[in-house]
């Protein structure tokens, strides 16, 4: 069976994980240093989280990209499964390396508002357990891009639970930054789970994702200047 997909997905997926992936640069420095100034745990695993997820992303901007360049001959649209291996391998190992890179960075984060690392291993092996075989896949028709997403939303709820109870404890700036990040973050992955029901998703999904990073880089931001100040 052939898999259609539009081309317009190549074009913005470019764009927006590019910058996602800056972005993810710009947070993994600023979390470093605020590591460098009181090396924590949290602080050394919240920075290792993203540099996982900004990897993540590179790879799927950079797969995009190839895709961009490779499908240009046949728009609007073209069929996933009939183009030259090469490609089809790149695509796909982008995709893979980004679904893994991500799921370990938000595992590292996750693990950061734990005291034992034993607690995220429940979620992780019954998403494990879930039946994907009937759904519904656009863009790419596999069990494992909604697999990634069922994982992702899991880890993410139980950092969302987290950022929401630190919030509402200590009812600063710097905890609802957090707060919304994640949340926004959680949004990305829920849109792109939901996506069979309206291709609209797509670009809110993305747009989502952003302002959680932005989010979360303000947040760094303005700890890092706190700190030295």
């Amino acid at each position: 069976m052939a898999i259609l997909i539009p081309f317009w997905y190549y074009q913005f997926g470019s764009v927006i994980y590019m910058l996602a992936a800056f972005v993810g640069v710009l947070l993994s420095y600023y979390s470093y240093k605020l590591y460098e100034l009181g090396s924590t745990r949290t602080q050394l695993l919240f920075h290792s989280g993203f540099v996982f997820i900004t990897a993540g992303l590179f790879a799927m901007a950079l797969g995009n990209l190839y895709g961009y360049i490779n499908f240009t001959s046949c728009q609007p649209i073209c069929e996933f499964n009939q183009v030259d291996l090469t490609t089809y391998a790149v695509i796909k190992f982008a995709n893979y390396g980004y679904y893994a890179a991500s799921i370990i960075g938000y595992g590292l984060i996750a693990l950061s508002y734990m005291k034992t690392r034993r607690k995220l291993l429940l979620p992780l092996v019954s998403s494990l357990g879930i039946d994907t075989s009937t759904f519904v896949m656009f863009p790419f028709m596999n069990s494992y891009f909604q697999l990634f997403q069922v994982i992702a939303i899991l880890i993410l709820s139980y950092i969302c639970m987290k950022t929401i109870h630190n919030y509402n404890t200590r009812k600063n700036k710097y905890s609802l930054h957090v707060m919304l990040g994640f949340v926004f973050i959680a949004a990305f992955h829920l849109l792109m789970f939901l996506l069979p029901f309206s291709r609209a998703f797509f670009a809110l999904a993305h747009f989502s994702m952003l302002f959680g990073f932005g989010s979360l880089l303000y947040m760094l931001i303005q700890v890092n200047k706190h700190e030295r100040t």
